[in-house]
């Protein structure tokens, strides 16, 4: 059982005028619990898991954004409530099976589980001077209903070998699943096709090594994994404008629309490297390359001058191509009073995009490094 009470003000201008504030209130109650057995078979070759799960989120008060941007007088600040449910219900299995009679330190894995999603709503939209109404007031106060169920199976599948102790070799192909949904609040004719909107699923391949190793005195570890993935029915969240539906009705105006719009492949390599030469020393290396775009985006019409004229080309926010960070521990005994030990870390990041558009430069990171040094005595 857990309950969140999150109650903020986000000035994003930074200035004392009320150019773009956003309150914002939650108040929820969620529960989970989970139910599992396990234990093995066949003279322990086999490991064996199933079990079931259950999510129930609902909220217990107000809950709602209220929005200032460029506000003066004579306009007032709307009040949007959303009271939003969501239930989940999944049954699972995993096996793992010990092949090491067909080849020394070889296992097959072999995960299911299927998933029933269920969510609900009712959306309110006032002036920031009414008082904001509850849950049960809701649909008297001219809120509107909504819902969504989906239901799908996800899965592992994989290998692993491991010849020696310190060696791992694994090969694995995943399916991901995030559930349907609905946008709020209730839709002007125009937009009720998009009221709604369906599953996304990630279907990927995975191949890596772990291994620790020694050569004389010096320890050291490599992690080096290669993955593809293909996404498909990609959630993508539009920013609205005021009154795209042209009905002149501020009260139905979503700020944001999500829509099952793209279908995408990521594909990228990750690399760790620790080198410890003496128990004192220790230098360590990491990076990463992702290769994000997409291979589909069907955008209605009325969305292009959001998205662009053509969408496909657009980039994937928060993810940048490259990364890469290294680091160095030096450690120095302090007889019975513990150690010393300095820490240098270097990380950096290629360019960022906080927007998708490929000619829209106003939400751009350039590429940047951060250095930290620290010193402890343990």
């Amino acid at each position: 059982m857990r309950s969140t009470f999150i109650d903020v003000l986000n000035d994003s201008d930074g200035s004392p005028l009320s150019l773009f504030h956003v309150y914002r209130l939650i108040d929820k109650r969620q529960y989970t619990d989970e139910l599992q057995f396990f234990g093995k078979a066949f003279g322990d070759q086999l490991d064996w898991i199933v079990g079931g799960f259950y999510l129930d989120e609902r909220p217990t008060g107000i809950n709602g954004t209220a929005q200032r941007a460029f506000v003066h007088p004579g306009v007032v600040t709307r009040l949007a409530e959303d009271f939003r449910s969501t239930k989940s219900k999944a049954a699972f299995g995993q096996i793992g099976y010990d092949l090491s009679s067909l080849l020394q330190g070889l296992k097959f894995d072999l995960g299911y589980r299927y998933t029933w999603d269920e969510g609900s709503t009712c959306a309110v939209r006032s002036v920031e001077t009414a008082p904001p109404v509850s849950e049960q007031d809701c649909i008297p106060s001219g809120g509107t209903p909504g819902n969504a169920q989906s239901t799908a199976p996800t899965w592992t599948v994989g290998l692993n070998n491991k010849p020696i102790d310190d060696l791992l070799l694994y090969a694995t192909t995943r399916r991901g699943y995030r559930s349907a949904g609905f946008n709020s609040p209730q839709f002007a004719p125009v937009f009720a096709v998009y009221q709604n909107y369906g599953p996304e699923k990630l279907t990927d391949f995975e191949l890596g090594i772990k291994s620790d190793w020694r050569v004389g005195d010096w320890r050291g570890r490599t992690n080096l994994a290669a993955y593809t993935g293909k996404h498909e029915g990609i959630q993508r969240s539009i920013t609205l404008t005021a009154n795209m539906d042209g009905d002149n009705n501020p009260a139905n105006d979503p700020s944001t629309m999500i829509l099952n719009a793209a279908e995408a492949t990521i594909s990228g390599a990750e690399l760790e490297v620790m080198i410890a030469p003496t128990e004192q020393l220790r230098f360590t290396l990491n990076g990463s390359y992702t290769d994000a775009r997409y291979d589909k985006f069907e955008a209605p019409t009325i969305f292009v001058p959001l998205l662009g004229a053509n969408p496909v080309t657009n980039r994937f926010s928060y993810t940048p191509k490259s990364t890469l960070g290294g680091g160095v521990r030096y450690t120095v005994p302090m007889q019975s009073h513990g150690e010393l030990a300095f820490n240098a870390n270097y990380f950096w990041s290629d360019q960022v995009w906080y927007v998708e558009r490929p000619l829209d430069i106003n939400g751009i990171q350039p590429s940047f490094g951060l250095l930290n040094l620290r010193a402890d005595w343990i």
